[in-house]
């Protein structure tokens, strides 16, 4: 019986190894509603298995894909925190090693039970004193290799592998969408019928969706910006300054774009600026040899009133780059008057140069996805 058993092992061994390469396509899956998650970060991947018969099929609202769902949340959550969304799960078969291991452990263990019923048989005898059949060694051979290739391939594994990627805002357990394969299928002819529609709808929400984020993110920038200015008591805040513009006479061209952030109608906004070139030396004009210079905006502006304003010909300087504001002197109607001219709170009513780049970015796509 050791000599059975052992060839019993042997036989379910390479048997279950030959046919690891088995194709999990023969298997209903089912697969997560794609998502976009462009622009967000990737923390990893996540995968939970069990074991399933080989004649089930996995649907989207069986109870075993429930609670490979609820698996994979739970351990998505205990691994990467709350703040996170789930993208591209797939459910179906384990791969060819996983499987072969679950057969291998599956038939071995049938075969155990079976040795172990002959070997019962062979030590009963009949209470009338008849003679049971003895099964010999060559028809427990046959049997074992008659029930072993049907008990190796009852067993096949189940997995549930995922996406796990940052988001805003809290997972919510149990708001997954699953589509079977019959319902992919039928999408895949949907589309193709419908291809140019479908795309250019989905780009249509896409840019809708980058657009309130980058309009979100904007507003966030400007926000920051005006509640530093009215902590220093500064009349505007600058959004963007620079050099439009250098003409064939060497004619320097600037603008300023600026938000009156107090609470009264101004009229006059004078603005002292310092041009710099391109090694960040400071810059004068070749005509009067002067630098600094001040700008002037004669008009009504209103409180919180986004006004740019641009000026020709402010100096004669083709290497000029850059400028930088010295001074910022606003008039109102009623005739008073607010200026900034500390160097140090100059600096807190602009932009720093990481959310300059920052600003020019979304604005730049913003004007885009507005086209």
């Amino acid at each position: 019986m050791k000599k059975i058993l052992f060839l019993g092992l042997l036989i379910c061994i390479i048997l279950t190894s030959c046919t690891s390469v088995k194709s999990m396509s023969d298997y209903d899956e089912v697969t997560w509603a794609e998502k976009d998650y462009y622009d967000q970060k990737i923390l990893g991947e996540v995968k939970v298995t069990t074991l399933g018969f080989t004649w089930e099929t996995l649907k989207p609202q069986s109870n075993k894909t429930k609670v490979l769902m609820n698996r994979l949340e739970k351990k998505a959550i205990r691994k990467y925190g709350k703040n996170i969304d789930i993208v591209n799960v797939d459910i179906g078969g384990m791969d060819g090693l996983s499987t072969t291991m679950i057969w291998s452990a599956g038939g071995t263990a049938a075969m155990a039970l079976i040795i172990s019923a002959l070997e019962n048989v062979e030590r009963t005898d009949n209470s009338q004193g008849e003679k049971q059949h003895i099964y010999t060694d060559e028809e427990t051979t046959r049997i074992l290799l008659g029930y072993i290739p049907f008990f190796a391939f009852m067993f096949k594994g189940i997995q549930a592998n995922a996406t796990v990627i940052k988001s805003d805002s809290i997972y919510q357990k149990g708001e997954y969408k699953l589509i079977s394969e019959d319902e992919i299928y039928d999408k895949r002819k949907d589309y193709n019928s419908r291809k140019y529609e479908i795309e250019y709808e989905r780009r249509r929400l896409q840019n809708e969706l980058q657009l309130e984020k980058d309009q979100n993110q904007l507003s966030d920038l400007r926000t920051r910006l005006i509640r530093r200015g009215k902590n220093t008591k500064s009349p505007i805040v600058i959004l963007d300054k620079g050099i439009s513009t250098i003409n064939s006479a060497d004619g320097v061209s600037c603008y300023v774009d600026f938000i009156n952030i107090s609470d009264k109608l101004a009229k006059y906004v004078n603005i002292d600026v310092t041009p710099y070139n391109r090694v960040f030396d400071q810059a004068y004009s070749h005509i009067d040899g002067s630098s600094n210079k001040t700008v002037n905006v004669t008009n009504f502006i209103g409180p919180n009133e986004e006004y740019r304003a641009s000026w020709e010909n402010v100096w004669y300087n083709s290497t000029i780059l850059t400028m930088k504001v010295t001074k910022v002197e606003m008039i109102f109607s009623d005739n008073t008057k607010l200026i900034i001219d500390d160097p140090e709170l100059l600096k807190t009513i602009e932009f720093s140069t990481d959310e300059n780049l920052k600003y020019k970015e979304l604005s730049s796509s913003i004007n885009n996805l507005m086209k």
